[in-house]
């Protein structure tokens, strides 16, 4: 499938569930698992083929990730590529793929990467400590915003991206319901197949405290010294 006939397809999509806004709770429901089934098999479709493009998004809010990273979780992982991108780019970071489709994991387990693994989990209850992550990435799946602000340590980054073209009302969307749980949305990217929002967890990271402490200490035993 070509990319414009993709984004095509997934833009329709995307209006017709803002049309059906208003109807009856199981009508949406129906809907929206529909939505998620069709988004799911367009980017299975396009995973050999269209592979760059469907990574674009993740690729560039990768990119917007400052300082260090050595621990991060990849929700709803599907067959990990998005896994495998990360753990390529950043040197030393370590990625749990998480995917609730035994299918998927089995396919995701084919990637062979010394610093990723793949496992299944229910996204919206993580198997993760509390403030026990550097990164987190959600790509073209629901976003369980309260699990991802939990795990996040202070300082923390979340890379979330859809393929679904540039939608003023999805990005806002998602910036609202960052703020909403304690992120600050930094930066909003678009790409020629999607957009991806780098939210981060405020608060300095442990290795800043520690910087800002032993510089207090150096300075006030010099003083003590002088």
């Amino acid at each position: 499938m070509r990319p414009t006939l993709l984004r095509i397809a997934i833009t329709v999509a995307t209006t017709g569930s803002l049309v059906f806004a208003r109807v009856p709770p199981r009508w949406r429901v129906a809907w929206a698992k529909w939505l998620a089934r069709r988004v799911r098999l367009l980017y299975t479709l396009t995973e050999e083929t269209g592979q760059d493009l469907v990574m674009a998004p993740v690729r560039a809010g990768l990119g917007c990730v400052m300082g260090e990273v050595k621990r991060g979780a990849d929700l709803a992982c599907g067959t990990a590529r998005a896994t495998e991108e990360a753990v390529s780019s950043r040197p030393g970071l370590v990625m749990w793929g998480l995917e609730r489709s035994r299918r998927l994991v089995d396919r995701a387990s084919r990637r062979a990467h010394p610093r990723m693994a793949v496992a299944r989990a229910d996204t919206g209850l993580l198997p993760v400590a509390t403030g026990s992550l550097d990164l987190v990435i959600c790509q073209n799946a629901p976003v369980p915003f309260p699990e991802v602000a939990r795990v996040l340590r202070p300082g923390g980054w979340a890379i979330l991206t859809s393929v679904v073209s540039y939608a003023f009302p999805c990005v806002l969307l998602v910036r609202l319901r960052c703020r909403a749980v304690g992120l600050e949305a930094r930066t909003v990217l678009t790409t020629d197949l999607g957009w991806a929002v780098v939210a981060r967890r405020p608060g300095a990271a442990p290795a800043a405290v520690e910087a800002v402490v032993e510089e207090a200490s150096r300075v006030a035993h010099a003083e003590t010294v002088g």
